[in-house]
């Protein structure tokens, strides 16, 4: 739990404490080892491993074996068998382990039942029950019945003996069923702390497409915005940078009622002069409806001072409209032009997030192929549990058979 709680680079202490009596005195065994994990999650030790041996001295006072002598003095109290399982570092460990399951697990159960002075009790069962070898008190019991004396008990005996064999085929199958369940075990650990080492991957995967994706979409999105920009200041900027020069003039028109319209040459006044005559000064005759007439009225349009009232008044509309239509021009330039400044930000934040993402992706393993790795493992243990439950099944019955033929076969002889 330690271990999954810790945090990239932090540092932990493992503290161990093992007390004990040996030939009247009492020890404390104690061992520490510094642990650190690392960017990828794995855990290191750091340092050497403390390992100390105090015990109670004879006056009560509580003493420490000098460093160089603590390993010898565990030796001491611990069979020589099982004293190397003391002593191991966080790598060596994991070497012990995988030594356990490949096979050299019935050394460590030597060593143990040797500690606890169960190896004489152990071969004087075997000795009395084991029925896979000729030096066994049942095989030699077995092969002392004598075959001619009674057929049906050579017939038991047979049988007896083929159930045994079988029995014993069965016993050998197991064991190596336990060893390849034991290696399977080992494998599917493995598998299993890989995935949790690198499940991240998945999701860091499935983050960079996301970035990549939106890579694109901060491009459209820039390419559009810059458009945007562009039909602003083309549609608005024109007037915005005039604005200036129409205010002015518009200041100096507010005056133009002051214009001089009294000039009695090509104005109004002059065509109202002609119509009144009826005669033009070239000598045409001028009245309501002729050709004339209506040319003279049709130039009127033309001429000051109308013609110029009219231009004035066109021209102030017109740099009034133009005046109006740029009062949110600066703001909605300053907009655009900030949403697409926010763009280089923002690609490369994106930008910096996918390479990091890259760089881890590199120290890591494809969870996908662990999975289905471990998928295989998995299958083949339920395979082998299988197997393992129909032997057990098997072997109980022709242990069942075995023993009502021998129960046959004694009250056979007891006749």
């Amino acid at each position: 739990a330690t271990s999954q709680l810790m945090l990239p680079d932090q540092e932990e202490t493992v503290h161990a404490e093992l007390a004990l009596r040996h030939s009247g005195t009492d020890y404390t065994v104690i061992s520490e080892q510094r642990y650190r994990k690392n960017a990828t999650g794995a855990i290191q030790s750091v340092g050497q491993r403390k390992f100390v041996i105090a015990f109670k001295g004879n006056d009560g006072q509580q003493e420490f074996i000098p460093e160089l002598k603590s390993e010898l003095r565990m030796k001491e109290i611990l069979p020589n068998e099982l004293s190397k399982y003391f002593f191991f570092d966080g790598e060596r460990i994991g070497n012990m382990s995988k030594e356990l399951r490949k096979g050299k697990s019935r050394e460590f159960a030597e060593a143990v039942r040797s500690l606890l002075g169960l190896s004489a009790f152990t071969a004087a069962i075997y000795h009395l029950k084991g029925r896979g070898t000729s030096k066994s008190v049942l095989r030699n019991y077995d092969d002392k019945y004598d075959a001619k004396a009674d057929n049906r008990i050579n017939e038991y005996t047979q049988k007896i003996s083929q159930y045994n064999a079988e029995i014993e085929y069965n016993d050998n199958r197991l064991r190596e069923i336990e060893s390849e369940d034991e290696l399977v075990d080992e494998k599917i650990r493995s598998l299993n702390e890989s995935i949790k080492k690198n499940e991240d991957s998945k999701e860091l995967a499935a983050r960079k497409d996301l970035l990549i994706q939106r890579r694109q979409t901060l491009i459209n999105r820039r390419n559009s915005q810059t458009a945007d920009l562009i039909k602003i200041f083309n549609k608005s900027a024109p007037s915005y940078f005039a604005k200036k020069m129409m205010c002015d003039s518009l200041g100096q028109l507010v005056e133009s009622h002051k214009l001089d319209k009294g000039v009695p040459d090509i104005h109004a006044r002059t065509i109202d002069h002609i119509i009144n005559n009826g005669r033009c000064i070239c000598g045409t005759e001028v009245c309501v409806g002729n050709e004339a007439f209506n040319t003279l009225n049709h130039l009127r349009d033309y001429i000051p001072p109308q013609a110029l009232g009219n231009l004035i008044g066109q021209f102030r509309l017109q740099c009034e409209n133009s005046v109006k239509n740029t009062e949110t021009f600066f703001d909605d330039f300053q907009g655009k032009f900030g949403e697409i400044r926010a763009f280089d930000s923002d690609f490369s934040d994106n930008e910096e997030e996918i390479s990091q993402i890259t760089k881890r992706l590199e120290g890591m393993e494809d969870v996908g192929k662990l999975q289905t790795e471990l998928n295989k493992y998995e299958r083949q243990r339920r395979s082998l549990q299988d197997e393992r439950s129909n032997l057990d099944k098997s072997k109980g019955i022709i242990e069942t058979s075995r023993d009502r033929m021998e129960t046959e076969r004694h009250e056979l002889t007891l006749k």
